[in-house]
């Protein structure tokens, strides 16, 4: 920063710029109090923060990167009111990476019209003193994250507090039902007979989530996280399995009943054609089929909303097409794709996609 250099004996002005409305074909006298006089420069370098400092709502971030539902007309421009309580919405435009509005230099007589019967004066910096040095915002500013971050933190413990408390209540409704059925039953438990070995079903131990959120809560105030613990639990959590029997499951007598066949016939057919499709719970990675969609994760995509159509028309083009294929987005991006029959639709999809289509 010493290399720039200094500039000596700046002043400090209220300046007056000229603004003209192209849409309302009126004249903005924009008056900036406290602002530095520097007369080697060509263009007005506006302070944000000052402007805010007078209930100015200047929106920095251009249209192009806000997300579609976040932009309206406000989006990337100035609003201020003006000394007639009006409002005043100056558009941004670009120049490179650099936002910028066009103004000019006001005449005497713009300057001078108080009572704003040629044009509209509007004050986009307090008339008061402004130091930029000041830490009241910067304090503030300070202070509402914080409290933001602790009402975010507040929100989390209460979801994981009401998680938990319904893990152990639909726990403690299974233990209560479990014990209304071995009372009912009048058979102790360890003296029940097994059942037959057909489909595993889900262990009767304690859930993986309940034993979790019990180690959560014992290393709550510990430095570190026993990863051991979490291991261990799911070991012996998944270590358990029950049968049962298998869901449409039909005997001999019936299948020899079904196919008019004799009795240890249907019976050797069974053995062959029954697979036990047993769900192995050892290790603690698990799997999950995927949606058909991994084709597509080869082309290009758009992050965005996508309609699709296809029109057909009555005769081939001078390129044998007949069929079109037209893409567009709610940012008016559109693309058109002749295909020379219907079954070559989703041909036009190697070119990009977008995340959803409609």
């Amino acid at each position: 920063m010493e290399g720039l250099g200094t500039v000596p004996d700046v002043k400090i002005i209220t300046a007056a710029i000229a603004y003209d409305d192209p849409e309302a074909w009126h004249t903005y006298i924009l008056f900036y109090h406290n602002a530095l006089y520097i007369p080697a420069m060509n263009r007005h370098l506006l302070n944000p923060n000052q402007m805010s400092a007078n209930d100015v709502i200047v929106n920095e971030t251009p249209l192009v990167p806000l997300p579609y539902d976040l932009r309206n007309k406000h989006s990337h421009s100035i609003v201020a009111t003006t000394e007639l309580h009006e409002e005043l919405h100056i558009p941004l435009q670009l120049e490179g990476v650099t936002s910028f509005l066009k103004t000019r230099m006001p005449s005497r007589a713009e300057v001078e019209d108080t009572d704003n019967w040629t044009c509209t004066h509007v004050h986009m910096t307090p008339t008061s003193g402004w130091d930029p040095h000041d830490t009241t915002m910067a304090n503030h500013e300070a202070s509402l994250r914080a409290a933001m971050n602790n009402e975010d933190s507040y929100a989390r413990r209460r979801i994981v507090q009401a998680v938990t408390t319904e893990i152990e209540n639909k726990q403690r409704i299974t233990r209560e039902v479990e014990a209304t059925q071995r009372k009912a039953k009048g058979t102790p438990t360890m003296c029940r007979p097994p059942k037959p070995m057909h489909r595993a079903t889900k262990p009767q131990s304690t859930p993986q989530a309940m034993q979790i959120s019990r180690i959560r809560r014992q290393q709550e105030n510990s430095p570190c996280i026993d990863i051991d613990s979490y291991a261990e639990e799911l070991e012996r959590t998944n270590c358990s399995v029950g049968t049962d029997k298998r869901k449409g499951h039909i005997g001999p007598e019936e299948l020899a009943n079904r196919w008019g066949i004799g009795l240890e016939t249907a019976r050797k057919t069974i053995d062959k054609t029954t697979q036990l499709a047993a769900r192995n719970f050892t290790e603690p990675m698990g799997g999950r089929r995927l949606k058909p969609i991994h084709y597509q994760l080869k082309y290009k995509r758009l992050r965005c909303e996508m309609y699709v159509d296809v029109y057909i028309a009555k005769c081939k083009s001078l390129r044998g097409n007949k069929v079109a294929t037209v893409y567009c987005t709610p940012f008016h991006w559109i693309r058109f794709d002749p295909t020379p029959e219907r079954r070559d639709v989703g041909s036009t999809q190697s070119r990009g996609s977008g995340s959803s289509f409609l």
